[in-house]
């Protein structure tokens, strides 16, 4: 979980205080803001590689709020997680759409919840390294291709 970082946008208190202190008590490191203007703040500073975001919140709801992070090239890389009190199919049919990493109700078992924080870090961590890889051989192979053109 190196660099793990969970960036929590909720403007409830209440909800706050339960998330964070799951977060606290996993170990995860986490950035916490009660509106969405500072959330986009936040992200830009922290690089957060996870957002839990609030679907209705005042000024700034989590669907606008996820459209500005995935648009945006400095947080475009924050996997997305929707946590909120809304079960409406409209809601959870953005989430699918726009590619969030998980929808959940709130009441969602905190465990459950830090199992798919933790593996959507590692799938994340995992693809970096692979992406790494491959970038690392396809220089051999060019190296390797311009000595053969050079002999």
């Amino acid at each position: 979980m190196s660099d793990l970082s969970v960036l929590v946008v909720e403007d409830n208190e209440f909800d706050m205080a339960i998330i964070t202190e799951a977060l606290k008590s996993a170990g995860i490191e986490y950035i916490a803001v009660s509106n969405s203007n500072d959330a986009v703040e936040a992200a830009i500073k922290h690089k957060p590689r996870i957002a839990l975001l609030d679907m209705h919140m005042p000024h700034i709801n989590g669907k606008e709020l996820c459209e500005i992070l995935q648009t945006n090239p400095l947080t475009s890389n924050i996997k997305i997680i929707f946590l909120t009190a809304s079960a409406s199919v409209d809601d959870i049919l953005f989430g699918v759409n726009v590619h969030a990493a998980a929808y959940y109700i709130k009441g969602v078992p905190m465990r459950e919840l830090l199992n798919r924080i933790i593996s959507i870090d590692f799938a994340t961590a995992m693809r970096e390294q692979v992406t790494q890889y491959q970038r690392f051989n396809n220089s051999i192979a060019d190296k390797y291709q311009r000595i053969c053109e050079l002999h």
